[in-house]
């Protein structure tokens, strides 16, 4: 009986030492893999999925076209990457029956670096 506390106390302090060492990113809660609908300021609708974690998310149509919001319009266009491959506004508006342009790609990712509040100042940043 001894025998058996004492795993159960070997193995309780264990765990908390693992979870203490562990790293915060892997024990993030991942997006819903369940499609939504998006209502763009015209009335057009679109399905779109959540991508990424509580640290590191964007929103992607479910054809997998990365999608931001302008903040300035409030539009939901396809997803580009500025210079710095931090993601911006195309200038392209989602919309049922048109497609993103040929050479965009698919699963643009956001790199870990950049900050969605920075993309608001001025108005011009997207929500994604």
């Amino acid at each position: 009986m001894k025998n058996i506390s004492l795993h159960a106390a070997v193995y309780l302090i264990l765990a908390a030492m693992a979870a203490l060492v562990l790293p915060a990113s892997s024990r993030a809660v991942m997006a819903s893999p369940e499609p939504f609908t998006v209502t763009q300021p015209d009335g057009a609708k679109f399905e779109a999925v959540k991508k990424g974690d509580e640290r590191l998310n964007w929103t992607e149509t479910v054809e997998g076209y990365t999608v931001v919001k302008d903040m300035e319009t409030g539009v939901w266009e396809y997803a580009i990457t500025s210079g710095r491959g931090e993601l911006m506004p195309s200038g392209i508006a989602v919309a049922p029956g048109v497609g993103p342009p040929a050479s965009l790609p698919k699963h643009i990712k956001p790199p870990a670096r950049q900050d969605p509040e920075k993309m608001h100042q001025g108005g011009h940043g997207p929500v994604y």
